[in-house]
């Protein structure tokens, strides 16, 4: 029961990134600015997010992943409270780059933590882990832009923003204090782990189910190039979304706030919805469909102009997202050996991706007309269904 709990803290510092990614896009946004420089806030974040992942990917152990955690919200507190006393914009890009490396140390190591507090390592455990965490963290990240979008609204629009950052700074002691229970809780358990005789532990039978998994393929690959061709246009949408509905479709500041909320709840529920999904994750057919739902998703983004089309949309996206998100967290997590690195590489593909992405949708905004992300990511999704069918083919008939 402590583990799901544990399982909010993702959840809440997810939160608040999705205010950071909101509130830096849309003030530069209001600014005036050009779409390069709305697109930069995200750059800047993922650039030393995905560094630091990387970096941490050779010194993360089982044995010192709380060491990690607790630097991350020293780290993260330090860059909201600076946020939020920040009046020139420039100077967002500082906290930005506290934040990546806050985020960053926080991400990387709350999986192998998490695994310490488990039960066996089975492969329904894994589902379920992966299931639950892609829910998590996911759950968060939509009520970020949608709070932030909210508080701003009811207060004046030159500064409302500060009081987003303030209650970000609330949630997240919120999140400290969790980080000390686990801490605690891991403790006990390593103690306890090295009290066990490890000769009785290595002829303990391994169950039928933990035998099923060891015999799966190692599909890590598929599962990488699925995020990271998913991961840029996701991490596209983020920055230009906001830039696209407020100079071209003059949206509330409310309604994009729902509607960058609701790809994150879509994506949420359906990585929940995952819950039981055995061996699916090693056949062509789901990842493929839900890739065609997300193309439908950029012809309406293309297309329309109306804020409900556009929320539609964006639950088709965070269907494909949601399954994204999942599939990638559960053959890091079903490798069992090699999670503490897998889940590095999947962390540093979602900074790589947001360094990339969000650039890439300001060079094409400008050069090829505003439509031109949409249709980017479109293709990008395509590739994504037609490359994780062909990795996943000769398994297709697994049961």
């Amino acid at each position: 029961m402590l583990r799901f709990l544990f399982y909010f803290m993702p959840a809440v510092g997810d939160i608040i990134l999705g205010v950071f990614f909101f509130v830096s896009a849309k003030r530069m946004a209001d600014s005036g600015a050009s779409s390069y420089m709305i697109g930069l806030t995200m750059t800047t974040w993922a650039v030393f997010y995905a560094l630091t992942c990387f970096i941490e990917g050779f010194f993360i152990k089982k044995h010192n992943a709380t060491k990690f955690l607790k630097a991350s919200q020293v780290i993260m507190l330090l860059a909201l409270v600076g946020q939020t006393f920040t009046e020139n914009l420039k100077m967002q890009f500082v906290w930005l780059i506290t934040t990546g490396i806050g985020s960053a140390l926080f991400f990387a190591s709350f999986l192998p933590v998490t695994k310490l507090l488990g039960k066996e390592e089975a492969l329904d455990n894994m589902i379920k882990d992966a299931s639950i965490y892609t829910f998590s963290w996911s759950f968060g990240l939509a009520w970020g832009p949608f709070i932030a979008g909210f508080v701003w609204g009811l207060f004046n629009a030159s500064n409302g923003w500060r009081y987003s950052y303030m209650i970000a700074i609330a949630l997240m002691l919120c999140v400290t204090a969790g980080v000390f229970v686990m801490s605690s809780a891991v403790s006990k358990h390593l103690a306890q782990e090295n009290q066990d005789n490890p000769t009785k532990a290595a002829l303990k039978p391994a169950g039928k189910s933990l035998l099923e998994q060891r015999s799966l393929p190692d599909l890590m690959l598929a599962g990488w190039l699925l995020q990271g061709l998913g991961y840029i246009a996701l991490a596209m949408m983020r920055t230009y979304l906001p830039d696209y509905c407020t100079k071209v479709l003059d949206i509330s500041t409310f309604h994009q706030g729902i509607i960058m909320a609701l790809i994150s709840f879509s994506q949420a529920f359906t990585g929940l919805a995952c819950y039981k999904a055995h061996t699916w994750p090693y056949r062509p057919w789901t990842v493929a469909s839900v890739s065609l739902l997300g193309v439908i998703a950029f012809l309406i983004f293309a297309t329309a102009s109306h804020w409900l089309l556009y929320a539609l949309a964006a639950v088709l996206f965070g269907s494909f997202t949601g399954v994204m998100c999942f599939v990638a967290t559960f053959h890091a997590l079903v490798n069992t050996e090699k999670t503490p690195r897998y889940v590095s590489v999947n962390e540093t593909l979602v900074g790589v991706g947001s360094v990339l992405a969000p650039m890439l949708g300001g060079f094409l905004a400008t050069h090829g007309g505003s439509l031109a992300p949409f249709y980017c990511s479109l293709a990008c999704l395509l590739v994504c269904g037609l490359s994780y069918a062909s990795f996943t083919w000769k398994t297709r008939f697994l049961k």
